[in-house]
């Protein structure tokens, strides 16, 4: 409700349950999803649409609105030369 999701693909869409309203903010690294432990309903749902799902816990992060994506520094794995 917060955004227009209306440009998005729809097959691709999923809501958080309304009890988890900052749970959409997770992490997709290839077919892994990393999510924060406090939104079981949610990583019940990811599970349930097939996604393997890393809960991490951020509740010291949360409480400053830190979530997964903004604490979160990706590398492809590969060595630069």
């Amino acid at each position: 409700d917060w955004i227009d999701v209306s440009p998005l693909p729809n097959d691709r869409l999923l809501h958080v349950p309304d009890s988890e309203p900052w749970a959409g903010d997770v992490l997709v690294i290839g077919e892994r999803i990393i999510v924060s432990d406090a939104f079981p309903e949610t990583i019940e749902l990811l599970e349930r649409q097939g996604w393997e799902v890393v809960p991490v816990g951020v509740s010291e992060f949360a409480k400053v609105e830190g979530g997964v994506t903004c604490l979160s520094l990706v590398f492809d794995g590969r060595p630069r030369s």
